[in-house]
Parts: structure tokens; C-alpha cells; sequence
């Protein structure tokens, strides 16, 4: 028998590098392949950087966490690079979908909801964390039941307690979102959303805190809000009188007005949250796009509100759901 060992490149987006071996049978060789992972772009790269420098403002000697799942390991290495650029240690935590599927067919939701002894213990020594959501495939997410996707996700609650007894600080990454279930199902070209989250992680965050402040001051003067659009929506809010709170993508962890929660962000940020008086409110809201929050889902929404209350309804999909939850 002859012996031939090959290596050949190729695109993958699993991630870690892997190694396959093929037996050919007529010419009784085995090939062995090599599969380098792919490489983050030169947008992802730049992203990261004013992620990791000033949105986290992440400190030579300190600690970072970088979890991550199959579908966004290349920024999640390009994350990795710019901690350690600035002097910063970094780990990075691989939640292989596969095998999170595959204890999820053994019904073993249970036990992923268990995060293990090394996790917590990593957890406790880091200053930073950056978590790229996951599983990717969205379109079976939705096929799982809330009993089995809360029991997964039970560790959810207690990490938030170690971390907040860490002072730890982190964002979790929009981009993450962007799969190719979500963009079929929301009608969107998935290369070009996922620039553009990609591109909105390159605006510096004292910008939009700049522009937020500016909103800010105009909405604290004000006493209601119309909203309008093409599609027909129409509607007119009163404001509470409380002051704005503005999201700039940078983390808060000792900042009580952003509440328990306040230690990681969302990134790309941007967002204002306005308190708005829960008696008032005339008009029409129309949806102009599906809504998904793992298995809940809204398409075709209107609102109709009269005096302050919800008067009619009607949804394209999703409508039990939200007459459930109303």
C-alpha cells in the first residue's frame, strides 16, 4: 500500500483548524487535509480594535474573556489580537454548536444549563468580557421549546452574580445575531447587514454620547413625542419627565441608573431609552419588520391605541403569542 499524505487549503467556518483523513479505496492512499480557520477581515480587525480600546478600554495586565460560537470565530481571534495588542491577557472560550446540539438531542438541556468549575473560576479572575451570542442556527432555536431553551440557559442568572462580585465590565456583540436563518426571514442581505454592524462598531463612543446628549436635552424640554413613517404609522406619546438614558456602548458597571445589568453593553451602541407616561398615548404603530427574540416571533404588527390603551390589534404571525403575554 502506498502512503500519500497531501495538505490542501480551504475556507471553513467552524473555526478552530481541523484535520480530516480520507481512505481511497481504488488506489489504497490515505490524503490527509488540512483546514486553516478563517481569518478575521481588515473590517473586523478595525472593529475590534475600537472595540477593545475604546469601548472596553481594556488596561495592559488586565484579564479578558472572549466567548465565542462556531459561526463568529474570526472576530472573535480578532478580538483575541487586540487584547493582547494593549497588553491584556485574553482567553478564548469555543462553544462548539455541534456538540451543544447534540446534548440538546440527548435531552441534556439540564446540563448545559450547569456551566462547569473552571468556567466560574475564570469568571471570578477577569476584568473583562466580551460574548458573542450563540447557537447560530436560528431557524432550529426556534423549533425548541421555552422549557428546553430556559433550562439551557439557567446559568444565566447566577453568572450575573459572580460578575457583578468581580467589578467585571464587557459587551455583548450585536454581529452575532447575524445569521443567515435571521436574514431570510427578515428579508436582509446577510453580507451587507453584517458590514453594517461591523462598520457602526468604528464610530467612537464619546461621538454618540455627544449626539445622545444633544437628544437628551431637546427630549427632557419636551412633554410628547410623535412618531411617524411611511408605512403608516402615526402615533403620539406623552414623556414622563424622566431624564434620558443614553447607550453609548460603553459598559457601566458602577453606575446605578443602568440598573444590575449595567456591567456589560451592547455593541455596537447608540440608543437612547426614553420613560414615556403609561396613560397617555393616540394613534397607529405599524411593524415594518419581524421581531424575534429566540422563539418569539411577530410579523405584521399593528397597534391601534386610544386614551392611553391598547383599542385593537392584529399580526401577520405571532398574534396568540402576544394576546398571551398582553
Amino acid at each position: 500500500m502506498n502512503l500519500e499524505i497531501s495538505v490542501r487549503e480551504a475556507e471553513t467556518r467552524d473555526g478552530p483548524t481541523a484535520f480530516s483523513i480520507r481512505r481511497d479505496l481504488e488506489s489504497q492512499a490515505t490524503h490527509v487535509f488540512y483546514v486553516p480557520p478563517v481569518p478575521p477581515t481588515k473590517l473586523q480587525r478595525d472593529a475590534a480594535r475600537n472595540i477593545v480600546t475604546k469601548y472596553l478600554q481594556v488596561r495592559a495586565g488586565e484579564n479578558a474573556i472572549i466567548e465565542s460560537w462556531n459561526h463568529t470565530m474570526p472576530m472573535a481571534t480578532a478580538m483575541v489580537d487586540e487584547v493582547r495588542r494593549v497588553g491584556g491577557h485574553a482567553v478564548l472560550i469555543h462553544e462548539n454548536e455541534d456538540a451543544w446540539w447534540r446534548a440538546i438531542d440527548r435531552k441534556q438541556s439540564r446540563l448545559l444549563g450547569q456551566s462547569s468549575g473552571p468556567e466560574w473560576a475564570a469568571l471570578k479572575a477577569a476584568d473583562v468580557y466580551v460574548n458573542f451570542w450563540g447557537p447560530g442556527d436560528t431557524d432550529r432555536i426556534e423549533k425548541l421549546s421555552e422549557k428546553t431553551f430556559d433550562e439551557a440557559l439557567a446559568w444565566n442568572s447566577p453568572w450575573y452574580e459572580v460578575a457583578r462580585k468581580a467589578n467585571l465590565r464587557g459587551g455583548r456583540m450585536t454581529a452575532a445575531f447575524v445569521t443567515e436563518g435571521r436574514a431570510r426571514k427578515w428579508g436582509l442581505d446577510r453580507g451587507q447587514w453584517e458590514e453594517n454592524v461591523w462598520r457602526a462598531c468604528l464610530i467612537s463612543p464619546d461621538e454618540l454620547a455627544r449626539t445622545a446628549a444633544r437628544l437628551a436635552k431637546v427630549l427632557s424640554r419636551g412633554r410628547k413625542v410623535r412618531i411617524t413613517h411611511s408605512n403608516g404609522t402615526d402615533l403620539e406619546v406623552a414623556l414622563a419627565g424622566v431624564a434620558p438614558l443614553p447607550y453609548d456602548g460603553r459598559p457601566h458597571p458602577r453606575d446605578k441608573k443602568y440598573g444590575q445589568f449595567g456591567m456589560l453593553t451592547q455593541i455596537p451602541g447608540g440608543n437612547l431609552d426614553v420613560a414615556l407616561d403609561s396613560k397617555t398615548a393616540e394613534g397607529t404603530f405599524h411593524a415594518n419588520r419581524r421581531t424575534n427574540i429566540w422563539w418569539t416571533v411577530h410579523s405584521g404588527g399593528k397597534l391601534e391605541l386610544t386614551d392611553g390603551k391598547l383599542s385593537s390589534y392584529s399580526f401577520e404571525h405571532g398574534g396568540e403569542e402576544f394576546a398571551r403575554q398582553y
